[in-house]
């Protein structure tokens, strides 16, 4: 792994930040100073950063389809939490999912142990998308789907951010909101008289629920989900 990649990965800063430490002799490799940001390092390499060491943390990116009946946060006394369906090598990990899913919502959950990520993804600051499956009873044919458009108001006085919706059929939905708040889309449907049975979410952003995970299966990012988890 070239040098800057490593320091900027185990949260030295990003790669210009660590290239300028590099290029001012800060940095050593097995005790000897490295001033090129793409020299290459083993795994046993001892790497110093102003004389003093800090240890490597493996970032991980998960894509879990989450169960229907599981919280999706990582400890809870009396519930299941999706957590307790990955193998004990990443349960030590320290992850954590990326926003919420209601405990009756199933589908993408994405979980990591990169802070940065985390803090981005979560923040409504940057309007990422999140596209849901919905099956609802009532009747669709007075829902003003402009109403979706310009922002629904809901039972309290507040105005939800613009939405996207498509009826499939009398019964499902997709739609895509840009913010999370408290059963925001069960409460959307409520608005326009439809009762919400079911929520599925399919994706966030660009990255899909893979088709080929059952409920309560995981797998791992690949490249191009994890360059797009960390293009916001």
């Amino acid at each position: 792994m070239r040098l800057d990649k490593y320091l900027a990965r185990i949260g030295y800063g990003s790669k210009e930040i660590v290239k300028e430490f590099i290029k001012n002799s800060m940095v050593s490799v097995n005790s000897k100073l490295i001033t090129d940001p793409s020299f290459q390092i083993g795994e046993f390499d001892n790497v110093l950063v102003d004389n003093k060491v800090k240890p490597y943390k493996k970032l991980v990116y998960i894509m879990m389809n989450k169960p229907n009946g599981v919280l999706s946060v990582t400890k809870d006394d009396t519930n299941n939490v999706v957590i307790n369906y990955l193998s004990e090598e990443y349960r030590l990990m320290n992850l954590s999912p990326i926003g919420r899913l209601d405990i009756d919502t199933t589908g993408l959950l994405i979980l990591t142990n990169d802070t940065k990520v985390l803090r981005r993804i979560a923040s409504p600051n940057y309007h990422i998308s999140k596209t849901y499956l919905v099956t609802f009873i009532g009747n669709i044919e007075y829902v003003d789907i402009s109403l979706f458009n310009q922002g629904i108001t809901l039972s309290n006085g507040y105005i939800t951010k613009p939405s996207k919706i498509e009826f499939i059929n009398k019964e499902q939905a997709l739609i895509t909101i840009y913010e999370g708040k408290y059963h925001q889309i069960k409460r959307m449907f409520q608005s326009v008289n439809l009762k919400l049975i079911k929520l599925h979410r399919i994706s966030i952003d660009k990255i899909y629920i893979d088709p080929s995970l059952k409920e309560g299966e995981y797998r791992l990012l690949n490249e191009e989900e994890i360059n797009i988890l960390k293009s916001h």
